[in-house]
């Protein structure tokens, strides 16, 4: 098997570098030195190592995963830590700079919209985050927030999940979940910032903290970043992407008594982007407000007390388009002792997108030949999200009870100059309403081997909308009798159902063996589900429920004496049922099958207690077994939109906007000149080939990238001399020439330098 076969490379290659280094750390010893100068050398190598350890989190970090606290070294399954230090090496400005180089996981961002995959699983299109949930604090956010509006200055810990999270998070977390810890008010002092690199990039930041008295403590804080572009059009040379983001923060922390610490935290944040990143069908992304507050009376670990979280979000998109959304939510845990607490959580969200489709630029020629060169839409949604859980420990057994309620409302209204008579309208939408309950065990029977099994049942009621309307008597008719009858009938080659009711049960189970206290290997097989719902108007509307089975083995290990840690896994994600329908083709597509597979693997190698060397690789196949649609207007053949041409045949192929493959090779070196620290980062990355198929199927050639940083730090002073993706390539092998402008490379050669201190 190909993953053996690496791990068998790489650990011939980690024990030849390791036998050197082991007979010289031994050789005092052999020559007679006593015990008491062995002692005090292996703790300094202890020492050193712990602290080389430190730059990759590796057994130390705890995390929350699946439920339960643990090490991160001892959790059943794959979870990925990232801290304030990777922040800091990487320079990441967002959550999605963060994470992206997470083994099984792709990204792609444009301006404040992120596109997130986890293992195969989900679409480059999924902006509105039906494959994965993301969570700050411990509250969801809304689907339709960009997660990328969390600065990373705001950020503490990430953990991204990898593996089907349906049994606690419902089935919006099929492929995985996020989970974002925001820094507490203790953790921030008097910090200066300044920033400069090429491309016009600018950024100063300052926060204070005081503290006025033993009960009250004051925080301020002012960020500007100003971003000059980082892609740039092949067609036109015109560079985009670039934003000036403004952000201020007041934080109040107040600790009226020795059990309840009251944070509130206000934050107002501006971005202007000048220069659209992407303009689609005519939109364009500028301006943005977003503000966030949260109230928390215990944001550290308590035995007992109650704990209350407030935040509360709004956005406000300007341009041809204009969005608007408004999130709020907030959750209650109360700790009855340091064994059992209870939680509630209530979240909703209401978006709304008002504006014009201009299309007049494309190539399209049958958007040509009907005149369809304006639309006027408004799209609104509502989401809603109950959850109540109860948390135990006792002995051996770790257990999770809880019940959940879910509402979702899409409704999006179109209308056109087809043929330019006149405007011609057409409403679509549905409400999904969602109960379920839902248990989670983890029975520890021995040191040697342990267990985790969950059991979810789902039941989901789906009311579909289907409409059309214009102001013009011959339309009307041609409408009426040909197009209604069509969207009515074509599901199931009957009516469409006024209810749509599904359920399902769901379960999951994980088996854990320790061989030793610091080997592993685990297990994990369990079954998903989607329920029927709207996704959003560009990619599809999803009619039947969507099941799937998901199967898991990986392993964890530390060995060498702690100097290197390994983990991998190899998964296989299969869904049936699988159909939607396209409202860009009024066509029924169906696919009966689809699954994902993959593996991963990361290294992390200590060959030194001053030389850290990390491995990382990933490689996932989604694929498509079979695939069926049904064209009945000839609209595809016409070329209204020859995107999806070609997949009429597409049987057992390869997803292609979906790269298969990622690795990343991290150098990390840390020691001191005189009296100051330095860690010296370097980072090679690999993303495999891809396709964006807007209008006409744009290649996206395998990315290669260099990324390097030297941190520098003495006392209170930090120094950050960065450079990134010095490969300076074109990685579009060809320009788009239809409605949508997107034929652009990634910034090449991005360099400056960063200076933190600590008043």
């Amino acid at each position: 098997m190909q993953l053996n076969r690496i791990v068998m490379i790489l650990s011939t290659l980690f024990i030849s570098s390791l036998n050197s280094i082991i007979f010289a750390s031994h050789s005092d010893e052999n020559d007679g030195a006593d015990d008491q100068k062995n002692n005090s050398v292996q703790e300094v190598i202890k020492n050193d190592l712990d602290k080389a350890a430190s730059v990759f989190k590796l057994p130390t970090i705890e995390v929350l995963g699946y439920g339960f606290k643990e090490k991160l070294n001892t959790i059943s399954g794959s979870v990925d830590v990232y801290t304030q230090d990777d922040i800091l090496r990487t320079q990441s400005k967002n959550l999605n700079e963060l994470i992206k180089n997470t083994p099984g996981f792709q990204s792609m961002s444009f301006a404040m919209v992120d596109y997130m995959i986890i293992r195969g699983t989900g679409s480059m299109y999924d902006v509105k985050g039906k494959s994965h949930s993301v969570f700050l604090n411990g509250i969801p956010l809304p689907s339709t927030e960009s997660k990328n509006l969390l600065l990373t200055d705001d950020i503490s810990a990430v953990e991204v999940m990898k593996g089907p999270q349906h049994i606690l998070y419902g089935s919006q977390s099929r492929s995985g979940a996020i989970s974002v810890y925001t820094k507490r008010p203790s953790q921030t002092k008097g910090v200066i910032a300044l920033g400069f690199g090429n491309d016009n990039i600018r950024n100063i930041s300052w926060n204070q903290s005081v503290k006025i008295n033993d009960y009250v403590s004051l925080s301020l804080g002012i960020d500007r970043l100003h971003d000059g572009g980082f892609v740039k059009n092949l067609t036109t040379g015109q560079k985009r992407g670039g934003f000036t983001a403004n952000n201020y923060d007041i934080r109040l922390f107040l600790k009226p008594s020795t059990k309840t610490f009251l944070d509130f935290y206000f934050n107002n944040q501006k971005i202007n982007a000048k220069k659209p990143v992407m303009t689609h069908f005519g939109r364009n992304l500028q301006p943005l407000t977003y503000y966030f507050s949260s109230f928390d009376t215990a944001q550290t670990p308590m035995l007992e007390g109650s704990k209350l979280n407030f935040w509360e979000q709004r956005n406000d998109y300007g341009g041809d388009t204009q969005r608007r959304t408004r999130s709020f939510s907030t959750s209650l845990e109360h700790y009855f002792n340091d064994n059992m607490s209870l939680k509630y959580i209530y979240s909703n969200s209401k978006y709304n997108e008002t504006g014009n489709i201009d299309i007049d630029n494309t190539d399209v020629d049958f958007i040509k030949k009907i005149g369809l060169l304006h639309v006027t839409h408004d799209y609104k949604a509502y989401s809603s999200y109950q959850d109540l859980r109860l948390t135990g420990e006792y002995d051996l057994f770790k257990w999770i009870f809880g019940i959940s309620k879910t509402i979702d409302y899409n409704r999006r209204l179109a209308a056109g100059n087809p043929f330019g008579i006149t405007a011609r309208g057409m409403r679509m939408g549905d409400t999904v309403k969602g109960k379920a309950v839902y248990t989670q065990w983890k029975i520890i029977p021995s040191q040697y081997i342990d267990f985790i099994l969950g059991f979810r049942r789902q039941v989901d009621k789906v009311t579909p909308e289907f409409y059309s309307f214009s102001d013009n008597d011959l339309v009307n008719t041609v409408y009426d009798k040909w197009i209604d009858p069509f969207l009515t009938n074509v599901i199931k080659g009957g009516t469409l159902p006024s209810v749509y009711s599904s359920a399902a049960n769901l379960w999951s189970g994980t088996l854990t063996l320790h061989f030793t206290p610091k080997i592993s290997l685990y297990t994990t097989a369990s079954k998903g589900y989607v329920s029927g719902g709207y996704q959003s108007f560009i990619t599809n509307n999803l009619i039947r429920p969507e099941r799937g089975i998901s199967r898991e083995i990986g392993f964890k290990s530390q060995l060498f004496d702690d100097r290197l840690f390994l983990v991998g896994a190899i998964y296989k994600n299969k869904y049936r049922n699988y159909q939607f329908f396209n409202f860009l083709k009024y066509s029924l597509e169906n696919i009966p099958n689809f699954e994902s597979k993959g593996y991963e693997i990361a290294s992390y190698f200590i060959l030194h207690p001053n030389v850290t060397i990390g491995l990382t690789h990933s490689k996932v196949d989604p694929r498509i077994k079979d695939y069926q649609m049904q064209d009945s207007f000839g609209f595809v053949k016409a070329g209204f939109y020859d995107a999806y041409s070609d997949l009429t045949t597409f049987r057992n192929k390869t997803i292609p906007w979906i790269p298969k493959s990622n690795s990343h090779l991290d150098l990390i070196i840390n020691g001191k000149i005189q009296s100051t620290d330095v860690i010296w980062t370097t980072t090679v990355s690999r993303r495999g080939k891809m396709y964006i198929d807007f209008g006409n199927k744009l290649a996206l050639k395998p990315m290669h990238t260099l990324d390097s940083s030297v941190v520098f730090k003495k006392k209170k002073h930090d120094i950050v001399v960065w450079a990134k993706n010095l490969t300076n390539k074109k990685y579009f092998s060809n320009a788009v020439s239809s409605g949508v402008n997107l034929g652009t490379y990634g910034r090449s050669r991005s360099f400056g330098i960063t200076y933190k201190v600590t008043i």
